[in-house]
Parts: structure tokens; sequence; C-alpha cells
């Protein structure tokens, strides 16, 4: 009994204690948010004032540097809402294609600059989870896939696995190191291949991946190959084809 109590004490006291850090850390990025988005709208005025090439290409950097603070900012401010568990989950029947769609279509832009292809296989799936939190699961996916993928393919899929639905993201790319794979899903951690480095890479969005996964009952696996690609499989339950 007294092990028992020790043991709901300790749980009561650090569950306490990161929702007090994932406040804090709210209260920071909130602040933190209203000064950045004033400079990004001075930048913005400047746009078209100058004759200047030069002067315009660095307010340009100015504006895109800008732009990478913001969305690190909405990153964290993500990923402290998590720990603390304040975010909304809605569990409901979801048609897994739907979401495929919306992610793609957000990326299209990008998957035609680096020369990727991005296909997907055609699927009937519902599942039960929540269909925000899952978007942003599999936008994460692909985005990590897009940073280590250039003239090459991604391919998003579905298959049964007993009671599961594993919705799988593939590439092509650089692939990671095996020593990369224990530290892959922890905050700020960014892979030793730096062939592809995107500036924008924050090191969160994996992290992100595994919170939300233990929030909507789901689970995150991954395998990889040195310079021969990898797969996320996000395990669901799955409730049709």
């Amino acid at each position: 009994m007294q092990l028992s109590q020790n043991r709901d004490e300790f749980v009561t006291e650090n569950t306490g204690e990161v929702q007090r850090s994932s406040r804090l850390l709210f209260a920071i990025t909130h602040d933190l948010a209203q000064p950045l988005h004033a400079a990004r709208l001075f930048s913005s005025a400047l746009e078209g004032r100058i004759s200047d090439p030069k002067q315009q290409q660095m307010v340009d950097n100015i504006h895109a540097s800008l732009e990478i603070a913001e969305q690190m900012l909405t990153e964290i401010s993500l990923l402290g809402k998590l720990d603390a568990q304040s975010l909304p989950v809605e569990i409901e029947q979801v048609k897994v294609q739907e979401v495929i769609f919306d992610v793609i279509s957000g990326y299209s832009p990008q998957v035609q600059s680096q020369d990727n292809q991005i296909k997907y296989m055609p699927t009937k799936a519902v599942v039960q989870t929540d269909k925000v939190m899952l978007r942003r699961v599999l936008q994460r996916l692909v985005s990590n896939s897009l940073r280590f993928t250039k003239n090459g393919k991604i391919l998003i899929g579905c298959r049964r696995f007993g009671d599961k639905l594993l919705l799988q993201v593939w590439d092509n790319g650089i692939g990671m190191d095996c020593s990369d794979e224990k530290d892959i899903f922890e905050e700020f951690i960014r892979l030793r291949n730096h062939d592809l480095y995107d500036q924008r890479c924050f090191g969160l969005g994996l992290a992100i991946v595994k919170r939300i996964c233990s929030q909507i009952g789901a689970e995150i696996s991954f395998r990889s190959w040195s310079g021969n690609g990898s797969v996320f499989s996000v395990h669901l339950p799955c409730q049709g084809r």
C-alpha cells in the first residue's frame, strides 16, 4: 500500500511539473511570437520599395529568417501542449485516403521543386483516430522524407497487420546511420547525414510524431538503410478496408 501511494504521489508530482513547464513554454513562445510577427510585417513593407538588388536580397533574407523563427516557435508551442496533454483529442472514424490527399496537396510545390515524386496506394481503409492529429503525423513524416530525398520517390501506402492498419511513408533517400536510430524521436535531434540538410529543420518533427501517436493510441516504428532510404509506419486501430 505504501509503495502504491508513493508511486501515485510521484506520478502526480511529475505530471504537475510537466504541466507547469508546458505553461511556461507556451507563455514564452506566445510573447516571442508577437515581436517576430511585427518584424515580418516591417520587412514585408520594404518589399517593392527598394531598387538596389543587393539591398532587396538582404530584405528577402531577413523575411525568410523571421519566417523560420516563427515556424520554430509554432513547433515548440505544439510540443509543449502535447506534453501537457492540453490539446483536445476527438476519436472518430477517419477515411485514411482523405488525410493522404490533404497532405500530398500541401506538399506538391516542395515535391516539384526538389524534383521528387510522391505517390500513394489507393485505400478504402477507415481507422478510429483523431483526424487532425493523424494529419499532423503524416505531414511531419512526409516532411522528414523530403529533407533526405532529392530526385527520388516517396510512397504513402497502407496495409493490414492483424487488427491494425499500418500507414507507411517510404522514401529512397539517403537514409540514416544505425548510430542515429536510438535518438531519432528525441527533441532537437538532427541526423548526421548533412548532405540534404534543410535550415527549416528544428529537430522537433519526429518528437512531435511520437507524442501524438502516444495520445491517439497509435504506435510509430521505422526502418532505415544508410544510402537506400527509410520507412516509417504508424500502427492504427483499423475499422475496415
